[in-house]
């Protein structure tokens, strides 16, 4: 094999690699209780006697894989259920300790380019959590941080374009 050609598979080796870094990602998407399968309502249900349910979301992972989060009330405390597709509880608890672990779990899959552009609008941001949501079919990160003691949002496509920076309420 001559060695243009082995250039050209190692470019196109790195070049799939990064893409996957740089865009690799959770989706997450709010959903109506119906919406909700019945065997993961009931685990909930099973896990948390007499739980209110408020929200859902469906979490969906680079492998296609399907989270249930479930929020809920219950005697005034607010709980987080998280259900797999299945109906198997990953994890439950009061929301204050869902918060942390997902601003640093979700911090790490921020792709470097949304990174980039967030910091570049914003000088001086320390990025403290992102969501993402689907809007008109097109993936929008939205990113919280802190720059001269403000909170700020930032909405960032997956491509690095800024659509949106506000200051948070």
């Amino acid at each position: 094999m001559n060695s243009s050609k082995k250039i050209f598979i190692v470019v196109m080796i790195m070049v799939s690699c990064l893409g996957k870094t740089l865009f690799s990602a959770e989706i997450e998407q709010d959903i109506p209780l119906s919406s909700i399968p019945l065997k993961v309502t009931t685990a909930a249900q099973q896990e948390i006697s007499a739980l209110q349910l408020m929200e859902a979301a469906k979490i969906t992972d680079d492998n296609g894989d399907v989270i249930y989060e479930l929020e809920g009330t219950k005697d005034t405390v607010t709980y987080v259920i998280q259900v797999d597709n299945d109906g198997k509880v990953i994890k439950s608890g009061p929301e204050k300790d869902f918060e942390e672990e997902r601003a640093e779990r979700q911090l790490s899959t921020l792709p470097a380019n949304v990174r980039e552009a967030v910091e570049q609008s914003q000088e001086g941001i320390r990025l403290t959590g992102f969501a993402t949501e689907v809007e008109g079919g097109q993936l929008i990160y939205e990113v919280k941080g802190i720059a001269d003691g403000q909170c700020y949002e930032i909405e960032v496509t997956q491509a690095g374009q800024v659509l949106e920076t506000e200051k948070c309420d």
